[in-house]
């Protein structure tokens, strides 16, 4: 039986899925269990939003130098550190725990959403968790007479 060079590549990327997926509960089962202090991160994107419609689309750069200040549930400041050059910020080795990140945006732009959100960092099963849902899209006010 010959079967169509796409549809072979599909079968065999079929069948690679499928035993990667038999070998996952495996290899979650053998991975050490992080202790009490396990820690996490909290990663996110600052980008131009130019439809103010609140998600990154493919034509929307990230800003580069957007200040990004991290707090603890009690409001206490943690660190800060400002956006790479693709929009891009990562706070890592965390406490488990719930922290307010606060967004100052480079000069020339305005947030969204008052710069603010919180974020919920867990544990499941022992393994920390990673929010990647802390992004903030920027945009220039039009100003009109």
């Amino acid at each position: 039986m010959n079967l169509s060079p796409s549809f072979a590549r599909t079968a065999r990327l079929l069948v690679l899925v499928t035993a990667l997926l038999a070998l996952l509960p495996a290899s979650l089962a053998a991975a050490p269990v992080a202790d009490s202090g396990a820690a996490a991160s909290i990663v996110g994107e600052v980008f131009f939003d130019g439809n103010i419609s609140r998600m990154r689309e493919p034509m929307e750069r990230g800003i580069k130098n957007a200040q990004v200040r991290l707090y603890d549930a009690e409001g206490l400041f943690v660190r800060e550190m400002m956006t790479d050059a693709e929009g891009y910020y990562i706070f890592d080795n965390l406490a488990v725990g719930t922290y307010q990140l606060q967004i100052t945006a480079p000069q020339g732009y305005v947030i969204g959403d008052n710069g603010s959100i919180t974020v919920h960092l867990a544990e499941i099963n022992g393994l920390p968790i990673y929010s990647t849902s802390a992004r903030f899209g920027v945009f220039v006010p039009v100003v009109s007479r």
